[in-house]
């Protein structure tokens, strides 16, 4: 008996082309899969937020199996990239504001990271775009006395504050008077606060606004955003 072995090294090469594609492109089917059946909850919503680099991987994935002419796998490939750029593209474009009547508020809202942001720069985006409502968060007795020697005071004189070392701390500042204001403690964060009040707003009705800070899905306990703004 004569056994042809001439193909066999070629063949184990396509063998192993396939299951490198099959490998590539597994995650990202399942990934899609789970997004869009809904099934992300429990520890799954953590993952969530991966989800845009696993949009740009499924791309790799797909530009392999085409590579490598391996047809199946880039069907599937092709269905989960669709499928995970389509739930991740909308973030980047944006949506046209609804039409509205009354005054205008602009808020601006700024992480400090532990005080430790240039006060000149914030209060200086706060200047030029006519900020009247700031929310910080991460607010430290060291960035209260920074953004006050650098005007903040005479920008936005109304405020509630609640200053405290490290990142609990919250602060709301407004050019209109606040009242029925408070601190309020995130009880899905990690002891972070938020300062909170109820604005004057001239022409308009009392809004109320909150410096939110919400925790990072660390823990299942803290995968919800805390208290609404």
């Amino acid at each position: 008996m004569i056994v042809d072995t001439a193909l066999t090294p070629t063949r184990r090469r396509a063998s192993i082309g396939t299951a490198l594609c099959w490998v590539a492109v597994g995650p990202t089917a399942a990934w899609a899969a789970v997004r869009l059946a809904g099934l992300d909850r429990g520890p799954l919503v953590q993952a969530l937020a991966f989800t845009p680099y696993v949009a740009a991987f499924s791309v790799l994935a797909l530009g392999l199996t085409v590579a490598l002419r391996r047809w199946w796998p880039a069907a599937v490939a092709a269905l989960a990239a669709v499928a995970l750029v389509g739930v991740v593209a909308p973030r980047a474009l944006a949506a046209p504001q609804p039409a509205a009547t009354g005054p205008t508020i602009r808020l601006l809202t700024a992480n400090l990271l532990v005080g430790a942001a240039d006060p000149g720069a914030l209060v200086e985006l706060v200047r030029q775009h006519r900020v009247d409502v700031l929310t910080v968060q991460e607010f430290t007795p060291e960035a209260q006395a920074g953004l006050d020697r650098v005007g903040l005071d005479r920008l936005l004189p109304y405020r509630q504050l609640n200053a405290q070392v490290g990142t609990p701390g919250s602060a709301l500042y407004s050019r209109w008077p606040i009242s029925d204001v408070g601190i309020r403690n995130n009880r899905g964060g990690w002891g972070f606060t938020q300062a909170y009040g109820t604005l004057a707003v001239p022409g308009g009705p009392p809004v109320r606004v909150e410096s939110a800070h919400p925790a990072a899905p660390s823990a299942l306990d803290r995968s919800a955003p805390g208290v609404p703004t």
